[in-house]
């Protein structure tokens, strides 16, 4: 794909912000945008800042998103003109959410894809092949879903080669494993997993199952076929509980020193942002 100028990306990326508040957001409810849409905005930039640069100049662009959940990258993309489709089973969003129903309209997250042009497909990536033929897509995109499946990423990871096209990009995110919170916790002793009466007693567990550390997620890559281009760490899900750590110093304080370490050392942050191309 085409090398673009940042100037060019600069100016999609803020294209895509006022899409993604002014037209996406406005189809959830003010309680999802509330709690589930702007305490994550700045990771969705963080995102779009990695997809970007192989998307402008081209709308030609296939992209599929694997696991596409709410769909909240993919509705900013298919708004910027670009070929979107979305696969997942919906179910962690039809029991556990209310991320289903879109404002002002009885229409469930399927139906909301539809009215938007994104394309859906049903498939339990876990236990089935993607409904696609061998590549059909010039960008995969797996975010915020391989820390959630109950077993190993192999097949989808397959999968995903599978359907991207030659030089093919994937965008993964996940948690970091390794981050700074997770190793003060082991260092008192103090588990890292899922919470355990939720691990106990929900069912279906929708949580998550395996967190992977840096290392870890670049050689599932390479053992699937794919080479890093870009790792991104960041740790905004931490810098936006300034806000709330305001009224209380001493958490405030412990706040800003944390983001300093982890600012200091970028393996320490909570979230990763990788991007691979196909061999």
């Amino acid at each position: 794909m085409t090398k673009i100028n940042k100037p060019s990306i600069t100016k999609e990326l803020d294209y895509a912000k006022n899409l993604l508040t002014d037209e996406v957001f406005s189809l959830f409810s003010d309680e999802i945008k509330r709690n589930f849409l702007y305490p994550y905005y700045d990771r969705y930039l963080v995102t779009l800042e990695a997809i970007l640069p192989h998307l402008i100049g081209n709308k030609d662009v296939k992209i599929l998103d694997v696991g596409a959940g709410g769909g909240i990258i993919p509705l900013v993309l298919k708004k910027m003109g670009y070929s979107v489709t979305a696969i997942d089973t919906w179910e962690e969003y039809s029991k556990a959410y209310n991320y289903v129903k879109a404002v002002g309209v009885k229409e469930d997250i399927i139906e909301r894809f539809d009215i938007c042009g994104v394309q859906t497909k049903y498939c339990d990536i876990e236990k089935e092949s993607f409904p696609f033929e061998n590549q059909s897509f010039d960008i995969v995109l797996f975010l915020a879903v391989i820390e959630h499946l109950h077993s190993s990423p192999k097949k989808v990871l397959k999968e995903i080669e599978r359907v991207l096209a030659p030089n093919g990009i994937l965008v993964l995110e996940t948690p970091n494993h390794a981050n700074l919170r997770n190793r003060l916790y082991l260092l008192f002793g103090k588990s890292v997993g899922t919470e355990l009466f939720n691990w106990f007693n929900r069912e279906p567990f929708f949580e998550h199952v395996r967190e992977y550390t840096l290392d870890e997620v670049k050689k599932m890559l390479a053992w699937t076929g794919f080479e890093v281009k870009r790792v991104e760490l960041d740790d905004h899900s931490h810098t936006r509980l300034i806000k709330d750590f305001k009224s209380e110093p001493l958490k405030l304080i412990a706040l800003l020193i944390y983001l300093l370490l982890t600012k200091l050392v970028p393996k320490f942050r909570y979230q990763m942002t990788i991007v691979g191309q196909k061999k």
